[in-house]
């Protein structure tokens, strides 16, 4: 498992939808045009 630090305005933890033949996560409208970090925080086995 890796460490990371990041500085910011605001963090929410959400899940991780299926889309097609991938993924998404749903953040808030007021986020659009922003920067985002996302870190998966586990991993199924």
């Amino acid at each position: 498992m890796a460490e990371f630090t990041f500085q910011g305005e605001e963090a929410i933890t959400k899940d991780v939808t299926k889309t097609g033949t991938g993924a998404h996560v749903f953040v808030p409208k007021e986020w659009l045009g922003e920067e985002v970090a996302v870190i998966r925080l586990s991993q199924d086995d």
